[in-house]
């Protein structure tokens, strides 16, 4: 008699791995969606002036993913800071994630927050303008603090 045994796949490639590669590729496709002009509409920069000589510089253009060139991840300092619903999302009581890349600077400031994946109430931008407020430890490379661009998932539950 013929009996089936499932045996979980053993070796280097992890279930963690696993996510990892997939919610960067699809955090990438969904990028690589929407065009330019749509991208650059849905922008926020942050207008403080001490932080204007970081844009002159082109540190926001050419920053780079800190996994992709094995740099440390940036860390929220203030993870209690929220996103709030507005009126027409509670009226929905719209649940969802949206998706921000943030440019965060050397100095842990948000420079700039663009939304990637959006909702149809606009929470998408109220998380954008909170994130321009929030403060992180920055990333580091070889003992020096770096400018990246990093996806960040934003989740609403109502």
């Amino acid at each position: 008699m013929f009996r089936f045994e499932h045996r979980p796949f053993v070796g280097k490639f992890t279930m963690k791995k696993a996510f990892v590669a997939t919610t960067t590729l699809l955090l990438l496709l969904m990028v690589g969606s929407l065009p330019a002009e749509k991208q650059d509409n849905r922008c926020r920069e942050n207008q403080r002036p001490e932080l204007q000589t970081l844009f002159e510089s082109g540190e926001v253009q050419n920053a780079p993913n800190p996994f992709a060139i094995g740099a440390t991840a940036p860390i929220d300092l203030t993870p209690e800071m929220r996103p709030q619903y507005n009126k027409a999302a509670l009226e929905a009581e719209y649940e969802g994630v949206v998706v921000l890349e943030l440019v965060i600077a050397r100095t842990g400031d948000v420079l700039r927050a663009c939304v990637v994946k959006g909702d149809p109430h606009g929470l998408a931008v109220n998380a954008a303008e909170l994130y321009l407020t929030k403060k992180f430890k920055p990333s580091y490379l070889a003992g020096k603090p770096i400018t990246i661009k990093q996806f960040i998932p934003v989740r609403f539950e109502y």
